[in-house]
């Protein structure tokens, strides 16, 4: 009698730390949980601001990568635990819309015409451009001019010098391949990489790559984003930025609300203030390219009226797809 009490009591035990442990995926209805492509600085900004000016309302912010963030919500649908989505990358945005709250009631009139969601299901939330970053102090050592044009990356002078991020990891460095696919063509595009990856070190597994390897002295030219550049300019560091010809290559990422919330009203309120407040103040502070009419540009060294490229097809899933099976390097 014993044992079996024993045994009763083990059984209980097991199924209470099962409910428990299924209790644990289950959304929390008392609070909003964003999930952020942001970079940590960005986040902990919004964090601040969000205890400061909505402290009745408790916020949870996880920081995910865009493709993470893709395949939980493809996954999971409107059963995520995720409220909000800030940061991610517009073309899953559009590719997962089926499980976003449509944005009616929310005023878009302040939009450069071509951000503006056709049906509504999400915002941009920014527009991030490509350059060409160069090391001064690095080519002036080694006698190098700076590189004026894509062909100019391919001299046997800059082997070794030349660094880009991974598309196949990377939002930065698939819109580099995007817009070469774009003004040379598919298949001139990848014979130009073809050469290319002579003189490149490696391809980074992250956007940021690039800028850290010129900070470290390792590499002289790099393939980067504006924003991440400007910041180190600003630290003092002796880059330069170039924009050749083609103009910057540049994406957007957007945020949305996903449906059937079990807190429909703080979501809610947590969304407003990031799409009427929250997101001048990120464009002000971090990422100031343009994508509302009148914008302006205040960041100190931050390049003003820059030429964009051809981003044709950017937002196109399937397109990316099959660019990205081509990727060989």
């Amino acid at each position: 009698m014993k044992q079996k009490s024993s045994a009763i009591i083990i059984f209980l035990s097991a199924a209470v730390l099962l409910f428990n442990l299924c209790g644990c995926a289950r959304r929390d209805s008392q609070r909003v949980v964003i999930y952020s492509c942001l970079e940590s600085f960005r986040n902990q900004d919004m964090i601040e601001q969000l205890q400061k000016d909505l402290p009745h309302i408790s916020v949870n912010v996880q920081s995910l990568s865009t493709g993470k963030i893709a395949s939980k919500l493809k996954a999971e649908g409107t059963k995520s635990e995720g409220d909000i989505i800030i940061g991610l990358d517009t073309a899953y945005s559009e590719s997962l819309k089926d499980y976003l709250e449509p944005l009616n009631g929310y005023d878009d009139s302040l939009y450069l015409d071509e951000f503006k969601i056709p049906g509504r299901e999400y915002a941009i939330w920014e527009r991030y451009g490509g350059c060409i970053v160069i090391n001064e102090a690095l080519l002036a050592e080694k006698g190098l001019p700076e590189p004026a044009c894509y062909e100019d990356l391919l001299k046997p002078e800059y082997k070794n010098l030349i660094v880009m991020p991974d598309p196949k990891s990377t939002g930065t460095g698939y819109l580099f391949l995007e817009n070469m696919v774009n003004f040379m063509g598919e298949d001139e595009a990848f014979d130009y990489l073809d050469q290319l990856v002579e003189n490149i070190i490696f391809f980074t597994a992250s956007g940021s790559g690039p800028v850290n390897l010129l900070i470290q002295g390792e590499a002289a030219i790099g393939l980067g984003l504006t924003f991440t550049v400007v910041q180190e300019i600003n630290n003092g560091m002796p880059f330069k930025i170039i924009y050749f010809d083609e103009g910057s290559p540049y994406n957007t990422s957007s945020f949305a609300m996903l449906r059937d919330r079990d807190n429909p009203k703080d979501v809610a309120a947590v969304f407003s203030y990031l799409y009427n407040h929250f997101i001048y103040r990120d464009k002000a502070l971090f990422s100031p390219e343009p994508i509302f009419k009148n914008q302006t540009i205040t960041i100190p060294n931050y390049p003003q009226n820059i030429v964009y490229g051809d981003m044709k097809d950017i937002n196109d899933i399937k397109h990316k797809e099959n660019l990205l099976k081509r990727w060989r390097y």
